[in-house]
């Protein structure tokens, strides 16, 4: 299974928000969809693989082949060996680029709205070896956002019974010509096991 590198993930994706950053159209999802293509290991060799999403038309993603269906979340990286083989999930990602959800934690669950805890509850119900999540705020309230999306994985990773890797981005674009990307990883061996690295804030 590919391995996840997180540090090399920020990075990249700090280099493809660049131009958004500063004012220029573009897709967030798009961005977050090559990023993830760069910073997974390359498939194994005679291994088909496949990124299943929407809206991606264009994007170059290297070896992983664009399907125009997506896999039950945003982005679905997945791999088989054989065209008549199962597909093997490698990775799976929410982009919310909606910049105006409401940021705080929700009490209860039983009435989602489609702001960014329903995309992120979507993201941990569905078993992958790396989940990232990515949400664009304007309303310059990002750090309080991180905090509640923390809360959120260990509210619903605690009962998640498979290692856990969660890789959390903020994309603050306060005046849409200047922005920074706040991080952090969550990571554990299911059950109550998690642990919260420590939030990385950079600039693009």
């Amino acid at each position: 299974m590919p391995r996840w590198d997180s540090k090399a993930f920020r990075k990249n994706l700090i280099t493809e928000l660049q131009p958004l950053l500063r004012g220029q159209q573009g897709l967030y999802k798009a961005c977050l969809a090559r990023t993830m293509a760069t910073t997974l290991e390359p498939p194994a060799a005679g291994s088909e693989s496949a990124l299943f999403a929407n809206r991606l038309r264009g994007t170059d993603c290297g070896p992983w082949i664009i399907k125009p269906s997506e896999s039950l979340v945003d982005l679905a990286f997945l791999e088989r060996a054989a065209k008549a083989a199962a597909w093997t999930t490698v990775a799976t990602a929410e982009s919310e680029a909606y910049a105006r959800h409401a940021v705080d934690l929700p009490q209860e669950d039983d009435e989602f709205d489609v702001g960014y805890f329903w995309d992120l509850y979507k993201l941990l119900q569905v078993y992958s070896p790396v989940r990232v999540f990515q949400a664009v705020t304007t309303q310059g309230n990002g750090a309080k956002l991180m905090a509640n999306l923390v809360a959120y994985v260990q509210r619903y990773g605690a009962h998640l019974s498979h290692p856990v890797e969660v890789e959390l981005a903020v994309v603050e674009d306060v005046n849409a010509t200047s922005g920074w990307v706040r991080f952090v990883a969550i990571t554990g061996s299911g059950g109550a096991n998690l642990v919260v690295g420590q939030e990385e804030v950079l600039p693009p």
